[in-house]
């Protein structure tokens, strides 16, 4: 089997700060998604290589931050150059930024408090607003500074450094003055059961998103009856 190692994120990037993870990613053969692995700031995510060569030719800006930021740590056949050689932008990423602008919505109409799972979508859902948009320009950018420059929201690079210990509120604040610099509040009017039935509809991470919220809402009520 032949596989890469490949850092990425701020560690890549050179912009990591000291309580910063290191996030790797292992590449093997065939085109299975496995299981992350996280152990003292260190996570390890396992991609198949067909995989992320699919990804990075369809525009998937994931592959695309890992082509063009990655650092090889072990890559002898070298698969990062061959990803970026595959790697190619959409025309337009108009629909990922609106689909995470309304699973944005969803996940501040309810204070989650403490619940990682949930703040971390919240912070996918913000990211991918402004790169998308720096996307559509033709050069995506990952950087938190970065990106508080493309939304222009002082402070918003500080909030997303501080991901892990944001609070639901400074979370209804950033992604609140998101939504309407960016213009993408116009469905505001679809709320609640509506607003879910619509992200179900959408299928994939939006849909996901709404059994993430949902699945919340079951603990916090005590077992699974309601499926039943």
């Amino acid at each position: 089997m032949s596989a890469a190692l490949i850092l990425y994120g701020s560690r890549a990037r050179g912009d990591a700060r000291a309580d910063s993870d290191t996030d790797l990613i292992l590449a093997v053969d065939g085109d299975r998604v496995g299981q992350p692995r996280a152990t003292s700031g260190i996570s390890v995510h396992q991609y198949g290589k067909a995989w992320l060569l699919n990804q990075a030719a369809a525009g998937d800006l994931f592959a695309y931050h890992v082509a063009y930021e990655g650092s090889p740590i072990l890559d002898d056949l070298h698969f990062l150059a061959e990803m970026k050689a595959a790697t190619r932008l959409k025309v337009s990423y108009e629909t990922e930024r609106r689909t995470a602008a309304l699973v944005m919505r969803m996940l501040l109409e309810r204070d989650w408090q403490d619940d990682a799972e949930i703040r971390r979508r919240y912070f996918w859902a913000l990211r991918t607003i402004a790169i998308t948009i720096t996307a559509d320009l033709g050069a995506p950018v990952f950087a938190s500074r970065d990106v508080e420059a493309v939304v222009g929201i002082e402070g918003l690079s500080h909030h997303i450094e501080e991901r892990n210990i944001a609070s639901f509120r400074d979370c209804e604040f950033f992604g609140m003055a998101t939504l309407e610099r960016t213009d993408l509040n116009e469905r505001s009017d679809l709320r609640g059961e509506a607003l879910k039935d619509d992200l179900v509809r959408l299928g994939g991470i939006a849909a996901d998103s709404v059994r993430l919220f949902e699945m919340r809402d079951v603990e916090k009520g005590g077992g699974l009856a309601i499926y039943m």
